[in-house]
């Protein structure tokens, strides 16, 4: 029996494992990033511009009150706690951000909650009816400064 040549051509070399950026394959392979006309860093291979890694990645989540989008340093944590069948799920504030389970966030602000209890915005966001009655008074308690005599 003869052996048959593989199908196709060989795999190159950057299809191989998982696809790195521009910056790293110039680092594996020993080039400099070139600088281009507009002065902005140019990738020698590819010509594209080469990502800028000195700024810093801030999270960003979305307030379920007013719908804007925040760093997630700015906005409280909420989860939902499980409850026994035929029973909503509570929703309490997550101070420490850590919590097991599905988490919304919302401003530190009455009038974002206000907007988010009017709107059904735990309700979206938890995917399902959950019960909101003693989550104003966990918030005034876990944020007093940002939540009492707001309302």
């Amino acid at each position: 029996m003869i052996p048959l040549p593989p199908r196709g051509p060989p795999p190159s070399p950057r299809r191989a494992g998982n696809p790195r950026s521009c910056n790293a394959r110039l680092a594996d392979a020993g080039l400099r990033e070139q600088v281009g006309y507009t002065g902005q860093a140019v990738c020698a291979r590819t010509g594209g511009p080469v990502e800028n890694r000195s700024t810093s990645h801030r999270p960003e989540r979305t307030c379920v009150g007013c719908r804007t989008v925040a760093p997630r340093d700015q906005l409280v944590r909420l989860v939902m706690e499980q409850a026994p069948e035929g029973v909503a799920p509570r929703v309490r504030a997550d101070p420490s951000g850590s919590a097991p389970g599905r988490g919304a966030w919302l401003h530190a602000d009455a009038s974002c909650l206000d907007l988010a209890l009017k709107r059904g915005g735990f309700a979206r966001s938890f995917r399902g009816a959950v019960d909101t009655g003693l989550l104003a008074r966990d918030l005034e308690a876990s944020y007093p400064l940002a939540f009492q005599g707001n309302r």
